[in-house]
């Protein structure tokens, strides 16, 4: 139930100075209650004061023109002349509406800040004695809300266990117990510099904050850069959990230090900033600090916490998928998203046809938690309806790449999807001629089936092998006729290079075991200058350190049963590749299996980087005069990190995963 709305609240005029020459702003008057419904009516000129009605319940809009009528200028129930909930100056004198949202921005900017900080501190707070509560703040945020942020500082269920575990690798957090006494001062000189000395987070903060704090936003703004675009408002809020009403309104009144108007809407008292579009509002309604839009901050008072976005039918699939445990939470409603945003730009709505937008995922959520030994940003979503789900896997290449590979980037069934692609991409009238070309210059080198056909998994990779670094790939091939296949075009390649007859460049087998290793020379950097004169320079020969411009430019590559290999700069990728022993390879070392358990090791895709040896070989990289001041300032903090990895994993609906480990 609304509550009712103070009548016969005068507000406050806002004290902040204004030059000579400009009015004064006018007072504000606010309603819970709308009146009846009338039609819309274009604003209208302001005349002489007319008295305005002084009903309670009154919205009004502007002073009526001479022989105007009061009820004539009302909007429609609970909406602007503009169609928006908001407040209204009441007909007292004209208002300089730029400065009052300068004013408005500057303290809500401002604001923002000391909120952003606060609970940054407060994290540190609740690692040490945080207590598991269930989300509140998204009950109160608005049900049309496209976009959601929400951060749990106050570490529910595991969180706060795990967090302090996974902190534990780093310097000064090793005992938990200490934390809060160590990092307190910091924090407090932090926010009061953020807030201008205003606000203290021991003694004006963490008495009344929750450890929940949120963001979300209705409409996007516009720039008006365009003239079929023109400017528009962000409509959208933030909300704190309050556990002392009292408390945090003493705060919040500290920190506005009597700037702006105030006013009562719903029996809530809120402090009122600007006018029109960009009149903005904060004010503490029992459990929650609310601060945005004027009718943002009127609907999540009327809404009172009664389930609002966490009662969507989209948000609970989110939650129902998402960690239960979670610091972190981020909902989009992604269809709905990608609409507002071409309807600012509606010259853009013609990149991106229909038939694609009509399958974009309704909804988009993303929660972060701890693990004892990792940080996860857990994604998930509707699965596309662009092509079929293929089923997740357990890597089939990271038994073949070496033990020094230091990153990988791996896709599965590679050649299928790119068909599948291809066939969505013809259906579709605005990309059909477009791919029809494509597919015209491929029949004449074969078609594209001789090019996708052998294409099954697919890795990239990179080495580090003491200080000399390489790289390519490696497909995983499906049969004996897809090793034929890939057979073929290489041989092709080679034959077109062979009798291409350019100058300088070799073409040269080896064999390496069982297999043949082809190799392709182009030479060096400054070697091209002889091929076109000007070529080496564009690609940096002659301006490049000696090692760089006389470096090798080489593919090599070989073709087995059951893999194809394609290394750059010399043969010493693919050599590595095929010695690659079981016990000895990526697929055994244990910061990759850490990783890829944490992350899924059955998936789509993946990705992996060995953030402890590519952070040894920077260090060892680094000039004596700076050593010392990386081993004292940066290694510490660098060497818990181990490893990052991410997946994409297929399902009832699609799950991503980007996790950062570390050792201890």
């Amino acid at each position: 139930m609304t509550d009712q709305p103070d009548a016969g609240l005068t507000p406050q005029a806002d004290p902040s100075p204004e030059p000579a020459a400009q009015p004064a702003a006018a007072p504000v008057v606010w309603t819970a209650t709308p009146p009846p419904a009338m039609p819309p009516t274009p604003p209208v000129t302001a005349g002489p004061a007319t008295q305005p009605p002084t009903g309670p319940d009154q919205m009004l809009t502007s002073t009526p023109a001479p022989g105007g009528d009061w009820q004539s200028a009302l909007p429609p129930v609970g909406r602007s002349s503009e169609d928006e909930l908001a407040f209204v100056a009441a007909p007292v004198q004209p208002v300089n509406v730029a400065a009052s949202r300068r004013r408005g921005l500057r303290w809500l900017v401002a604001a923002a800040v000391v909120v952003l900080v606060a609970a940054s501190a407060s994290a540190v707070f609740f690692v040490v004695a945080g207590a598991a509560s269930p989300s509140t703040v998204s009950r109160w945020a608005p049900a049309e809300s496209i976009f959601y942020m929400e951060a749990r500082f106050d570490l529910p269920g595991d969180q706060r266990a795990k967090a302090g575990e996974f902190l534990s690798a780093f310097p000064g957090f090793a005992d938990p117990s200490t934390l809060d006494t160590k990092l307190s001062e910091v924090y407090d000189k932090a926010i009061r510099s953020a807030s201008g000395g205003k606000s203290d987070y021991s003694t004006d903060i963490k008495p009344w904050f929750g450890g929940q704090v949120a963001i979300s936003l209705a409409a996007l703004p516009g720039t008006g850069s365009l003239a079929s675009s023109p400017a528009t408002h962000a409509r959208g809020a933030f909300l704190l959990s309050v556990t002392d009403a009292t408390k945090a309104g003493a705060w919040l009144t500290k920190v506005v230090g009597g700037a702006g108007s105030s006013a009562s809407y719903g029996g809530v008292a809120l402090t009122a900033f600007g006018t029109g579009d960009s009149a903005a509002a904060v004010g503490v309604d029992g459990t929650v600090l609310i601060g945005g839009d004027v009718a943002t901050v009127h609907a999540i008072i009327d809404g009172k916490g009664a389930d609002g976005l966490a009662g969507t039918a989209d948000f609970k699939l989110a939650v129902a998928a998402a960690p239960k445990d979670r610091v972190g939470f981020v909902f989009m409603e992604g269809l709905k998203f990608m609409q507002a945003e071409m309807a600012l730009m509606p010259s853009s709505s013609a990149a991106v046809p229909k038939e694609l937008l009509d399958r974009f995922p309704a909804w988009l959520a993303m929660s972060t938690l701890f693990e004892s030994d990792s940080l996860i940003i857990d994604a998930v979503e509707p699965n596309s309806t662009l092509v079929p789900v293929p089923p997740n896997h357990v890597s089939t290449l990271a038994a073949h790449l070496p033990a020094t590979t230091i990153a990988e980037l791996e896709a599965h069934d590679v050649g299928s999807s790119i068909k599948q692609a291809v066939t969505l991409y013809q259906s579709i009238p605005a990309y059909k001629d477009g791919v029809g070309q494509v597919l015209d210059t491929l029949d004449k080198i074969g078609g594209l089936d001789s090019f996708t056909s052998w294409f099954g998994d697919t890795a990239v990779a990179v080495t580090l092998d003491g200080t000399t670094v390489g790289g390519g790939v490696v497909v995983a091939l499906p049969d004996k006729a897809a090793s034929t296949a890939a057979s073929a075009k290489f041989a092709s390649l080679k034959n077109i290079v062979s009798l291409s007859g350019l100058p300088g460049v070799k073409v040269t087998t080896a064999a390496h075991g069982d297999a043949t290793i082809t190799t392709i020379d182009f030479g060096s950097l400054n070697d091209l200058q002889s091929l076109a004169p000007g070529l080496g320079s564009g690609l940096g020969g002659g301006s490049l350190p000696a090692q760089v411009s006389d470096a090798r430019i080489a593919l090599s590559y070989t073709v087995t049963d059951s893999l194809v290999v394609v290394g750059i700069g010399g043969d010493g990728f693919v050599k590595a590749v095929l010695d690659a022993k079981a016990g000895a390879s990526l697929a055994d070392q244990p910061r990759y299996k850490t990783a890829l358990e944490r992350a899924g090791a059955s998936n789509l895709n993946q990705g992996y980087v060995d953030l402890q040896a590519i952070s040894k070989a920077a260090e060892a990289a680094l000039p004596p005069d700076a050593l010392a001041a990386y081993q004292r300032d940066v290694k510490p903090y660098l060497t818990p990190f181990s490893a990052l990895v991410f997946t994409s994993q297929g399902g009832d609906l699609a799950h991503g995963r980007f996790v950062v480990t570390v050792a201890k």
